[in-house]
């Protein structure tokens, strides 16, 4: 009887240093993560570059007759703070452009890039689609 409150005794304490243990990894991720978290979503900064970017290429599809373009711009930001930039534009006349009129359009988006604050260029890669319906 004595050895088993002996061992009763000795699974509470295993069990408690386990959820103090727990709680200290909780914690530590918790801290690192939203430092982290203020690096990779404070985009302030970088969204009236990123604005004039897909306002330049409008103006460039606009001039191509494709009004009205569907723009989905995705950011990837590494934690060492480099950005990676995919553009995917979405127009049905874009599958009716003739081949010169594609290729030229899509080097002329291809010569735009992003402009960063610190005065780099982040390049783009761009995707012309037109939309099945």
């Amino acid at each position: 009887m004595k050895r088993m409150k002996t061992m009763e005794k000795i699974g509470y304490v295993v069990v408690g240093i386990l959820i103090v243990m727990a709680f200290s990894m909780l914690f530590t991720v918790q801290a690192r993560s939203r430092s982290a978290e203020k690096m990779l979503f404070d985009n302030r900064a970088y969204e009236r570059s990123e604005q004039a970017y897909t306002d330049r290429v409008k103006e460039i599809l606009d001039s191509y007759g494709l009004y009205h373009s569907g723009l989905t711009m995705t950011r990837v930001v590494s934690l060492d703070g480099n950005r990676e930039y995919h553009l995917v534009i979405y127009n049905s006349r874009i599958s009716g452009l003739e081949v010169q009129d594609y290729l030229r359009l899509e080097s002329e988006i291809g010569h735009c890039a992003v402009t960063l604050p610190d005065g780099t260029t982040a390049d783009v890669a761009v995707s012309l689609t037109g939309c099945e319906g």
